[in-house]
């Protein structure tokens, strides 16, 4: 999952565009509910806080 984000968030002003946002947050959902990783009630939220980290952390996580 991290290898994942890392690619999506490193893509030209990544954290400007909704959209491109909306698809990472739908993939993780998914990968989430395929894992089955946390209950499908908490997996939106969950998504929600994944991604507010990757953004905090955009600095380290696209260090090549």
């Amino acid at each position: 999952m991290v290898e994942h984000i890392r690619q999506e968030i490193s893509i030209v002003d990544f954290w400007r565009n909704a959209h491109a946002q909306n698809l990472l947050r739908g993939w993780i959902v998914r990968f989430l509910d395929d894992e089955d990783v946390i209950p499908f009630s908490r997996q939106q939220a969950v998504s929600d806080r994944i991604l507010e980290l990757a953004k905090h952390l955009h600095g380290k996580l696209t260090i090549i």
